[in-house]
């Protein structure tokens, strides 16, 4: 599970890129329903990055800047603090998709059209699509 802010638009690197960033849709389509739900964020803020493997570990990442990367990365194998990051991304994930009025199980569906609905308007160039 991931959430994504499809309106990232990376301006400074222009249209091309923005659109290659979408293409996560690519692999959506790759993906049977029942085993991928997707949220998205609007208000996702870029400055931040959580990543979670299973129960193993979780990483906070902060004070990102586009181009240059990700500072300040904590990553802890504590298991209540693992737990904890678990449940608070669940609960607002499940807040995402109840906003959205979309069930977990149409998720990938309703992302796959967001996704296309922020592409279409985009140039599609040779550089974009590799």
């Amino acid at each position: 599970m991931r959430q994504r802010n499809p309106k990232l638009g990376y301006e400074q690197y222009g249209e091309p890129a923005r659109l290659c960033r979408l293409r996560l849709h690519e692999f959506l389509k790759s993906m049977p329903e029942s085993h991928c739900q997707m949220a998205t964020k609007e208000a996702l803020e870029h400055a931040e990055s959580v990543t979670i493997v299973g129960n193993w570990f979780a990483a906070k990442s902060m004070n990102a800047q586009i181009g240059k990367g990700y500072f300040q990365t904590i990553f802890t194998r504590h298991a209540p603090t693992v737990i904890d990051a678990l449940e608070a991304f669940d609960e607002e994930f499940d807040e995402l998709l109840k906003t959205a009025g979309v069930s977990p199980r149409n998720s990938r569906s309703w992302a796959i059209r967001r996704l296309e609905e922020e592409m279409a308007p985009l140039p599609r160039t040779a550089a974009a699509a590799k």
